[in-house]
């Protein structure tokens, strides 16, 4: 996580994102509500001047934010599929091809040193099972299977 902050009349806002522009834009909206709240709270009901915030402008934010929430990593199409996938490593490409991979372990099964570990990848709901020696490859063979059935790509 990141942390940006902004320093309005005196007041710091604080903002905190998974990247740099999301903090900084966190700590943006943070002291834009504060000089709208105060600015409310100043005018005592009274119209406010135009070059300060108004209710136009509050609008015209929210539509921003409304819009700019769409482009969610979740709803953001994936990236263009490089040149020679299966000469990637599995695990990189769906990295790169789907961000919002999420690997879990399922189970060990075994007694040291002949451990089986087993590794779930879940990818918009569906999920993909591997198995190998080490948590290392039960998930690359997870995602062997993610990158065949999701992105057609055929490892040696």
């Amino acid at each position: 996580n990141f942390k940006a902050t902004v320093t309005v009349d005196g007041q710091v806002h604080e903002g905190f994102g998974k990247n740099k522009p999301a903090a900084k834009t966190a700590a943006a909206e943070a002291a834009l509500k504060y000089l709208v709240l105060t600015r409310m709270e100043e005018s005592n009901g009274e119209k406010m001047e135009v070059e300060e915030i108004s209710y136009c402008h509050l609008a015209s934010f929210a539509l921003y934010k409304l819009f700019g929430s769409w482009d969610d990593a979740e709803m953001r199409p994936s990236k263009k599929m490089p040149d020679h996938p299966e000469q990637m490593n599995p695990v990189m490409l769906l990295n790169q091809m789907y961000p919002n991979a999420d690997y879990e372990q399922v189970c060990i099964t075994g007694t040291p040193p002949k451990m089986t570990f087993t590794m779930k990848c879940s990818i918009d709901g569906k999920s993909y099972i591997g198995n190998g020696q080490n948590k290392k490859v039960a998930r690359r063979e997870a995602a062997y299977q993610a990158c065949k059935e999701l992105l057609g790509v055929q490892y040696p």
